[in-house]
């Protein structure tokens, strides 16, 4: 509905343009869809997208919402300072990260070094390890110098986004023990 000045709102173009855009049914659609969207116009926009690739249109979302990312996609590539960091089927890439928490050790500052440790961090008394190889390994190592440690958790999209785009940088939520 338009407002009181008789324009549409961001929100109303960006939900006008993607009805527009589907009811061609093309067969790509490349756009950032939901941006300038409500919460209930993001689901209503995305349980559109989703029925378009159904019915075959090859959907390319560009967004920085990887959430959404996660809701309707099934192959992911990751761009970072002009370069693809991450591709292949998100099912994979998720499948291929793992969490471990342990709770802090003297020597917790050494597992970074393990080469299937791709990030170390910790928040107050316990250390987190992205690990991007076969988690059993490391859990394996790990219970040989530490005396607790979680199973391997999957990571999210932006979790294996934060770890690969980090250039070292420790992540918002923690310390990197570097």
């Amino acid at each position: 509905m338009p407002c009181a000045s008789g324009h549409f709102s961001t929100g109303m173009r960006s939900r006008l343009l993607i009805t527009a855009a589907l009811a061609r049914r093309p067969r790509l659609l490349l756009d950032e869809a939901t941006a300038g969207l409500d919460p209930a116009a993001v689901d209503d926009a995305l349980s559109e997208i989703t029925g378009a690739a159904a019915d075959g249109t090859t959907i390319l979302l560009v967004t920085h919402r990887l959430e959404e990312v996660e809701r309707i996609c099934d192959r992911v590539a990751v761009l970072h300072r002009g370069r693809v960091m991450l591709e292949g089927d998100l099912d994979d890439l998720r499948a291929s990260w793992r969490a471990i928490e342990v709770t802090r050790h003297p020597s917790a500052s050494k597992l970074r070094e393990w080469q299937e440790v791709e990030r170390v961090t910790i928040r107050g008394e316990v250390a987190r390890l992205l690990v991007r190889s076969d988690p059993e390994v490391v859990l394996h190592r790990l219970r040989l110098v530490v005396p607790m440690s979680s199973p391997a958790a999957r990571l999210t999209l932006r979790e294996i986004y934060l770890a690969e785009t980090s250039d070292g940088e420790p992540d918002a939520a923690g310390s990197d023990l570097a």
